[in-house]
């Protein structure tokens, strides 16, 4: 069984993939980094752990990770799937190697390797993709149940996708994951972790991202835990520090519970009130007062935050009509192109980020 190649980096996963060097371990297994001698590039092959395939409920997280990136891999911000197997005794999923490494990567940190604050208009490069992405899996049936910074990848440049499937259950199906021990957060006092945990409903998560709903007994859960997961990697992303920071895992489900979630902390730069109220609104304790889909979440969220040019000089702006997230090609000032959606022309008139609708006498700024 293929488990463990630490030991021999020279093996060779289905006659195809050559192991080149680990890239991490999880919860349900260990992702290398591998070099396909049929398509001549990198790849990513994940290989569960000995631990997974001895259980009944590891191997059907294995099977639903590997249908769900296969129902999943025609969005563009999903991490595609190359190559699969579920057979003896060497299971494995080959993926799409990403160099531009995860969310978390991407975040500043001091010489200590403590997070630091982002701007905001730095959102504009990954939660657009990241939110087209969530509504898209919701949209199939599918909740992810683990969206963290880990877990969002580059490409060389700043396109974002949402990567490891590993939790991911289709609504619908039983919510508790069978032959699978719960863990007792009422009896747990120990510091938390940034791996999997299973509460006494049977809902596996990383606890610090994880929806309050997701603590109860049989929770009937849907894409709004993956929506709160976000929102609260938008703040970490925003301040260098998750809103809830509680080391006791009691406490922590308290502060989760609060009516009103911490406000973002005062930084050099302004931070917009509509910014502010949209996380507040995603990281409510009840998922009825949160937003209809992430789409809408990042729109409200995007809505007073000048364009950003990224890597591939493509603007990142709303059509101020619609609200429609648009990519405008070319040099940020002066241009031009008309919105996906509604086909109001436009056109960007400064770097200071005004948008201003063509034909218009005045125009709307953003």
């Amino acid at each position: 069984m293929l488990n463990h190649h630490t030991e021999n980096m020279s093996t060779v996963v289905a006659g195809r993939y050559r192991i080149i060097s680990q890239l991490g371990a999880g919860g349900m297994g260990v992702a290398y980094r591998a070099w396909d001698h049929g398509s001549e590039r990198p790849v990513v092959v994940k290989i569960p752990s000995r631990e997974v395939l001895a259980g009944q409920a590891g191997c059907q997280r294995f099977r639903r990770e590997i249908r769900s990136m296969i129902t999943l891999a025609e969005h563009p911000n999903v991490v595609p799937v190359i190559d699969h197997t579920e057979a003896d005794p060497d299971p494995f999923i080959a993926m799409r190697f990403l160099p531009g490494g995860s969310l978390h990567d991407r975040q500043r940190k001091d010489e200590s390797r403590v997070l630091q604050a982002m701007q905001p208009k730095t959102l504009w490069l990954w939660l657009p993709d990241v939110a087209s992405a969530l509504d898209f899996i919701h949209s199939k049936g599918v909740v992810h149940r683990d969206i963290k910074p880990p877990n969002v990848f580059f490409d060389g440049l700043w396109k974002a996708f949402v990567g490891d499937f590993g939790i991911a259950k289709f609504v619908g199906e039983n919510d508790h994951d069978e032959n699978e021990k719960p863990w007792d957060f009422h009896q747990a006092g120990g510091a938390i972790q940034s791996q999997w945990t299973v509460t006494t409903g049977g809902q596996i998560g990383t606890l610090a991202y994880m929806a309050p709903e997701q603590f109860q007994r049989n929770p009937r859960v849907d894409g709004r835990i993956d929506q709160y997961a976000l929102a609260v990697s938008v703040y970490e992303w925003l301040a260098g520090v998750r809103p809830f920071s509680a080391k006791e895992c009691q406490l922590l489900l308290r502060q989760k519970e609060r009516p009103a979630p911490p406000p973002l902390p005062k930084q050099k730069w302004d931070i917009p009130t509509s910014l502010q109220q949209a996380i507040l609104r995603a990281l409510a304790p009840n998922p009825l007062n949160r937003f209809q889909s992430c789409t809408e979440f990042c729109q409200t969220l995007l809505a007073d935050i000048p364009y950003f040019t990224d890597g591939n000089n493509v603007a990142r702006l709303l059509c101020p009509k619609c609200k429609t997230i648009l990519k405008l090609p070319g040099t940020a000032r002066g241009q031009r192109g008309k919105c996906t959606r509604c086909l109001t022309p436009m056109v960007v008139a400064d770097d200071l980020g005004a948008l201003w609708l063509v034909g218009e006498s005045h125009g709307t700024q953003r």
